[in-house]
């Protein structure tokens, strides 16, 4: 059963332990950042595959493809359509200009464009076969994590900063015993936890981005050169 939108933001919270219900890490623009970025790292390596009917211009080769959608490039078309075996050509993309190789006069008739695409996830379709998809949420996890720590880091140089400010006005507080002696060493535990804390989930986060990589590799759709009759 194919996952949409939805589903794929749930389960890429799941696995970072960031789930509704409790104080949330990630907010949905950020996980929907992440998951266009992989969807355009997914179809660099396997595009959507689709077919576009369009009309061919009377006495022209070119085709204007500016009101194709994620079109990446178009990999052969088909004119004139509907014989058997399919009368494929060669095509060359300009800007928005595609030109096919064909000896005969186009009349206006449809022709069909063999494009790929970038894949499409909304909360109701979706492109994706369920290896892809199983991608998607790896790639997402991994960019996410390792964005959590970037984001953090900040955050933990600030903190450092206010300790040591809080440790040096510990000695114009009147206390007993040897109040900045504790709270030194009550600081440089609760550090030393969140540094091996995020040290643990960088090293997570680094070994779910090559595992990514590595299945991403594996879906690169070959790369195929065939030379079509023009006539």
């Amino acid at each position: 059963m194919a996952k949409y939108r939805s589903a794929i933001m749930d389960e890429i919270r799941q696995l970072l332990l960031d789930e509704v219900g409790s104080e949330q890490d990630f907010e949905d623009e950020q996980i929907g950042i992440q998951i266009e970025n992989v969807l355009v790292e997914i179809s660099d390596y396997s595009p959507y595959e689709d077919k576009d009917t369009v009309a061919t211009t009377a006495s022209s080769l070119e085709i204007d493809i500016s009101d194709i959608e994620n079109l990446l490039d178009v990999e052969k078309v088909e004119y004139p359509v509907g014989s058997n075996p399919p009368d494929y050509r060669n095509c060359s993309r300009f800007g928005n200009t595609l030109r096919f190789e064909y000896d005969g006069t186009p009349d206006g008739s449809n022709i069909y464009l063999y494009c790929l695409k970038v894949h499409e996830l909304t909360d109701a379709s979706t492109t994706l076969n369920r290896m892809q998809e199983r991608i998607l949420v790896l790639g997402g996890v991994a960019y996410l994590a390792l964005d959590w720590i970037n984001n953090i880091r900040p955050r933990i140089e600030q903190a450092v900063s206010d300790l040591t400010s809080g440790r040096s006005l510990i000695n114009q507080v009147n206390y007993a015993g040897n109040p900045e002696g504790d709270y030194a060493r009550y600081a440089s535990s609760e550090l030393s936890i969140a540094s091996n804390l995020i040290s643990t989930y960088q090293s997570w986060g680094r070994e779910k981005l090559a595992l990514y990589k590595q299945e991403l590799r594996s879906i690169k759709r070959p790369v195929t050169k065939q030379k079509y009759p023009t006539g």
